[in-house]
Protein backbone atom coordinates (compact mmCIF):
# COMPACT_ATOMS: atom_id res chain seq x y z
CA UNK A 1 0.00 0.00 0.00
CA UNK A 2 1.83 3.25 -1.11
CA UNK A 3 0.85 6.15 1.04
CA UNK A 4 -0.24 9.49 -0.69
CA UNK A 5 0.36 11.69 1.99
CA UNK A 6 3.90 10.26 3.05
CA UNK A 7 4.76 8.12 0.55
CA UNK A 8 5.28 5.24 2.74
CA UNK A 9 5.74 2.06 0.69
CA UNK A 10 3.35 -0.29 3.85
CA UNK A 11 4.13 -4.19 3.95
CA UNK A 12 2.22 -6.62 5.79
CA UNK A 13 4.29 -9.36 7.90
CA UNK A 14 4.34 -12.31 5.67
CA UNK A 15 4.95 -15.55 7.51
CA UNK A 16 2.41 -17.58 6.85
CA UNK A 17 -1.14 -17.25 7.77
CA UNK A 18 -1.99 -20.53 9.33
CA UNK A 19 -1.90 -20.70 12.75
CA UNK A 20 -0.86 -16.93 13.32
CA UNK A 21 0.54 -15.94 16.84
CA UNK A 22 -0.76 -13.03 19.00
CA UNK A 23 2.27 -11.06 18.33
CA UNK A 24 2.71 -11.78 14.62
CA UNK A 25 -1.95 -11.07 14.57
CA UNK A 26 -0.81 -7.61 16.49
CA UNK A 27 2.23 -6.32 14.30
CA UNK A 28 -0.23 -7.11 11.00
CA UNK A 29 -3.49 -4.95 12.38
CA UNK A 30 -0.82 -2.14 14.12
CA UNK A 31 0.78 -2.12 10.76
CA UNK A 32 -2.35 -1.95 8.67
CA UNK A 33 -4.17 1.16 10.78
CA UNK A 34 -0.80 2.95 10.77
CA UNK A 35 -1.38 2.59 6.02
CA UNK A 36 -4.80 3.03 6.58
CA UNK A 37 -4.40 6.24 8.06
CA UNK A 38 -1.23 7.59 6.48
CA UNK A 39 -3.40 7.05 3.35
CA UNK A 40 -6.34 8.80 3.73
CA UNK A 41 -4.30 11.29 5.18
CA UNK A 42 -5.46 11.50 8.77
CA UNK A 43 -2.01 10.87 10.15
CA UNK A 44 0.42 13.15 8.20
CA UNK A 45 2.84 14.17 9.93
CA UNK A 46 5.42 15.37 7.32
CA UNK A 47 2.76 18.33 6.68
CA UNK A 48 2.80 19.56 10.02
CA UNK A 49 6.72 19.90 10.29
CA UNK A 50 8.76 22.90 9.43
CA UNK A 51 11.73 21.52 6.99
CA UNK A 52 13.56 24.39 6.98
CA UNK A 53 16.75 23.31 7.42
CA UNK A 54 16.91 21.18 4.61
CA UNK A 55 15.35 24.04 2.37
CA UNK A 56 17.35 26.51 0.24
CA UNK A 57 17.35 29.99 1.14
CA UNK A 58 18.92 33.06 -0.90
CA UNK A 59 18.68 36.83 -0.42
CA UNK A 60 15.86 38.91 -1.69
CA UNK A 61 17.67 40.64 -4.56
CA UNK A 62 16.29 40.97 -8.29
CA UNK A 63 17.61 38.03 -9.71
CA UNK A 64 16.46 35.34 -6.83
CA UNK A 65 12.84 37.37 -6.82
CA UNK A 66 12.58 36.75 -10.45
CA UNK A 67 13.75 32.70 -10.29
CA UNK A 68 10.52 33.08 -7.24
CA UNK A 69 8.20 34.86 -9.17
CA UNK A 70 8.77 31.86 -11.96
CA UNK A 71 8.64 28.71 -9.71
CA UNK A 72 5.71 29.72 -8.03
CA UNK A 73 4.31 30.47 -11.78
CA UNK A 74 3.60 34.09 -10.94
CA UNK A 75 5.58 35.10 -14.06
CA UNK A 76 4.88 32.50 -17.24
CA UNK A 77 7.17 31.12 -19.32
CA UNK A 78 4.76 31.57 -21.76
CA UNK A 79 5.48 35.55 -21.58
CA UNK A 80 7.65 36.83 -23.94
CA UNK A 81 7.95 39.60 -21.82
CA UNK A 82 8.81 38.12 -18.65
CA UNK A 83 11.76 36.12 -20.39
CA UNK A 84 13.13 38.79 -22.16
CA UNK A 85 13.24 40.30 -18.91
CA UNK A 86 14.54 36.97 -17.74
CA UNK A 87 17.58 36.81 -19.22
CA UNK A 88 18.14 40.90 -19.39
CA UNK A 89 18.40 40.53 -15.91
CA UNK A 90 20.59 36.91 -15.20
CA UNK A 91 22.40 37.53 -18.60
CA UNK A 92 22.62 40.78 -19.32
CA UNK A 93 26.08 40.03 -21.71
CA UNK A 94 23.72 38.17 -23.82
CA UNK A 95 21.23 40.40 -24.44
CA UNK A 96 23.38 43.45 -25.34
CA UNK A 97 25.11 41.41 -27.41
CA UNK A 98 21.91 39.65 -29.59
CA UNK A 99 18.72 41.32 -28.40
CA UNK A 100 19.15 44.19 -31.87
CA UNK A 101 19.10 40.67 -34.15
CA UNK A 102 15.90 39.91 -34.18
CA UNK A 103 16.25 36.27 -35.88
CA UNK A 104 19.20 35.67 -33.35
CA UNK A 105 17.20 37.07 -30.39
CA UNK A 106 14.35 34.66 -31.05
CA UNK A 107 15.94 31.86 -30.88
CA UNK A 108 17.74 32.90 -27.66
CA UNK A 109 14.92 33.58 -26.32
CA UNK A 110 12.92 30.43 -27.12
CA UNK A 111 16.32 28.28 -26.23
CA UNK A 112 16.34 29.66 -22.67
CA UNK A 113 12.04 29.72 -22.09
CA UNK A 114 13.26 25.35 -22.77
CA UNK A 115 15.78 25.83 -20.19
CA UNK A 116 14.14 27.85 -17.58
CA UNK A 117 11.10 25.21 -17.74
CA UNK A 118 13.52 22.48 -17.37
CA UNK A 119 14.75 24.29 -14.51
CA UNK A 120 11.73 25.41 -12.07
CA UNK A 121 11.70 22.48 -9.71
CA UNK A 122 15.68 22.89 -9.00
CA UNK A 123 15.68 26.80 -8.52
CA UNK A 124 15.79 27.76 -4.30
CA UNK A 125 12.54 27.24 -2.47
CA UNK A 126 12.13 30.66 -0.57
CA UNK A 127 14.09 33.65 -0.33
CA UNK A 128 15.38 35.57 2.86
CA UNK A 129 14.64 39.52 3.65
CA UNK A 130 17.71 40.90 6.22
CA UNK A 131 16.97 44.27 8.65
CA UNK A 132 18.69 45.89 11.33
CA UNK A 133 17.30 45.66 14.94
CA UNK A 134 18.54 47.85 17.73
CA UNK A 135 19.33 46.43 21.41
CA UNK A 136 18.32 48.24 24.59
CA UNK A 137 20.01 47.30 27.41
CA UNK A 138 20.02 43.69 28.52
CA UNK A 139 18.29 42.71 31.51
CA UNK A 140 19.75 40.61 33.75
CA UNK A 141 16.31 39.26 35.33
CA UNK A 142 14.74 38.10 32.72
CA UNK A 143 18.12 37.30 30.63
CA UNK A 144 17.16 38.88 27.38
CA UNK A 145 17.85 41.97 25.29
CA UNK A 146 15.05 44.87 24.52
CA UNK A 147 14.82 46.05 21.53
CA UNK A 148 14.29 49.52 20.48
CA UNK A 149 11.07 51.14 19.96
CA UNK A 150 12.18 51.94 16.45
CA UNK A 151 12.81 48.43 15.84
CA UNK A 152 10.69 46.16 17.73
CA UNK A 153 8.16 43.82 15.66
CA UNK A 154 4.28 44.35 16.83
CA UNK A 155 2.74 41.60 14.84
CA UNK A 156 4.09 42.85 12.15
CA UNK A 157 2.05 40.92 8.93
CA UNK A 158 3.72 42.67 5.78
CA UNK A 159 7.39 42.78 4.85
CA UNK A 160 9.02 44.64 1.85
CA UNK A 161 10.93 42.34 0.63
CA UNK A 162 12.72 44.44 -2.30
CA UNK A 163 12.48 48.01 -3.58
CA UNK A 164 14.55 49.97 -5.71
CA UNK A 165 13.75 53.41 -5.65
CA UNK A 166 15.27 54.70 -8.55
CA UNK A 167 12.16 53.50 -10.40
CA UNK A 168 14.71 51.46 -12.58
CA UNK A 169 16.43 47.87 -12.74
CA UNK A 170 20.17 47.49 -13.90
CA UNK A 171 21.43 44.66 -16.05
CA UNK A 172 24.95 45.07 -17.38
CA UNK A 173 25.26 49.26 -15.55
CA UNK A 174 22.46 49.74 -18.07
CA UNK A 175 19.32 50.92 -15.94
CA UNK A 176 15.76 49.80 -17.63
CA UNK A 177 12.23 50.07 -16.58
CA UNK A 178 10.67 46.52 -16.49
CA UNK A 179 7.62 45.68 -17.29
CA UNK A 180 6.71 42.90 -15.48
CA UNK A 181 9.53 42.20 -13.30
CA UNK A 182 8.67 44.04 -10.15
CA UNK A 183 10.27 47.47 -8.23
CA UNK A 184 8.97 46.74 -5.53
CA UNK A 185 8.04 43.24 -4.03
CA UNK A 186 5.56 43.25 -0.28
CA UNK A 187 5.34 39.96 1.09
CA UNK A 188 2.03 39.57 3.22
CA UNK A 189 3.49 36.70 5.80
CA UNK A 190 0.93 34.25 7.01
CA UNK A 191 1.86 34.19 10.32
CA UNK A 192 2.08 38.00 11.91
CA UNK A 193 5.25 38.22 13.56
CA UNK A 194 5.95 39.66 17.59
CA UNK A 195 8.93 40.53 18.65
CA UNK A 196 10.08 43.27 21.23
CA UNK A 197 13.08 41.28 23.17
CA UNK A 198 15.78 38.42 22.53
CA UNK A 199 16.06 36.16 25.00
CA UNK A 200 20.07 35.08 25.68
CA UNK A 201 22.19 33.30 28.19
CA UNK A 202 24.12 35.95 30.26
CA UNK A 203 27.53 33.99 28.72
CA UNK A 204 26.30 34.52 25.51
CA UNK A 205 25.22 38.16 26.16
CA UNK A 206 28.69 38.76 27.71
CA UNK A 207 30.24 37.59 24.23
CA UNK A 208 27.88 39.93 22.05
CA UNK A 209 28.77 42.87 24.19
CA UNK A 210 32.41 42.45 23.61
CA UNK A 211 31.78 42.07 20.35
CA UNK A 212 29.95 45.14 20.02
CA UNK A 213 32.32 47.12 22.20
CA UNK A 214 35.23 45.81 19.91
CA UNK A 215 33.91 47.65 16.73
CA UNK A 216 35.33 50.04 15.32
CA UNK A 217 34.25 52.90 12.78
CA UNK A 218 30.98 52.95 13.26
CA UNK A 219 28.49 55.36 14.85
CA UNK A 220 27.71 55.03 18.17
CA UNK A 221 24.12 54.00 17.46
CA UNK A 222 24.96 51.32 15.24
CA UNK A 223 27.22 49.70 17.19
CA UNK A 224 24.17 47.74 19.11
CA UNK A 225 22.69 46.56 15.78
CA UNK A 226 22.42 42.77 14.90
CA UNK A 227 20.75 41.19 11.98
CA UNK A 228 16.78 39.96 11.46
CA UNK A 229 16.73 37.69 8.76
CA UNK A 230 12.88 36.28 7.37
CA UNK A 231 13.48 32.81 5.61
CA UNK A 232 10.17 32.87 3.55
CA UNK A 233 8.86 31.33 0.68
CA UNK A 234 6.24 32.91 -1.76
CA UNK A 235 3.12 31.01 -2.10
CA UNK A 236 1.09 32.89 -5.02
CA UNK A 237 -0.68 36.33 -5.33
CA UNK A 238 -2.25 38.18 -2.61
CA UNK A 239 -6.16 38.14 -3.53
CA UNK A 240 -6.99 40.84 -1.59
CA UNK A 241 -4.18 43.35 -2.50
CA UNK A 242 -5.43 46.63 -3.98
CA UNK A 243 -2.04 46.97 -6.17
CA UNK A 244 -3.13 45.48 -9.54
CA UNK A 245 0.73 47.36 -11.40
CA UNK A 246 2.92 44.52 -11.90
CA UNK A 247 5.63 47.15 -10.58
CA UNK A 248 4.56 47.03 -7.38
CA UNK A 249 3.00 43.80 -6.45
CA UNK A 250 2.28 41.76 -3.17
CA UNK A 251 2.62 38.18 -2.74
CA UNK A 252 1.88 35.99 0.09
CA UNK A 253 4.67 34.21 1.50
CA UNK A 254 4.95 31.00 4.07
CA UNK A 255 7.04 32.41 7.34
CA UNK A 256 9.52 29.41 7.61
CA UNK A 257 11.97 30.85 10.56
CA UNK A 258 13.21 33.90 11.87
CA UNK A 259 16.86 34.01 12.64
CA UNK A 260 18.92 36.58 14.65
CA UNK A 261 22.89 36.69 14.16
CA UNK A 262 25.20 39.62 15.52
CA UNK A 263 25.86 41.03 12.43
CA UNK A 264 25.70 41.00 8.09
CA UNK A 265 28.81 38.27 8.43
CA UNK A 266 26.62 35.99 10.48
CA UNK A 267 29.25 34.36 12.40
CA UNK A 268 26.62 33.60 15.44
CA UNK A 269 23.11 32.67 15.69
CA UNK A 270 21.78 34.67 18.70
CA UNK A 271 18.11 33.43 18.36
CA UNK A 272 15.73 31.55 15.93
CA UNK A 273 12.26 30.98 16.26
CA UNK A 274 10.48 28.19 14.05
CA UNK A 275 7.08 28.89 12.40
CA UNK A 276 5.47 25.28 11.97
CA UNK A 277 3.76 24.87 8.88
CA UNK A 278 -0.09 24.32 9.20
CA UNK A 279 -1.27 20.46 7.75
CA UNK A 280 -3.59 20.40 5.20
CA UNK A 281 -6.83 18.48 6.12
CA UNK A 282 -7.96 15.94 3.54
CA UNK A 283 -6.43 17.77 0.64
CA UNK A 284 -8.54 21.04 1.01
CA UNK A 285 -7.31 24.04 2.15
Amino acid sequence: MLSPVTGLKCTLPNKGWARPTYRTAMIRLLTFVFCLFASTGIYAPAQAQNNSDTLRYVPANIENISDALFKRGILKTSDSAAVEEYVRIHYCGLYEQYQRDDFSWARIREGQTRDLETRLTTLPDGLEIANKLYLSQYDMASGQFGLLARSALNNVGTIIAFVDASGFLNACNRPFVPRVHPLELNLKLDKPVTLSAIPMSHDAAKALLADINARKMMEESEKRSVLLVFRVRITGVDPLSVATDPLHRTVMGQLDDIRIFEGPNRKQLLFRKVFETQPVKNGKN
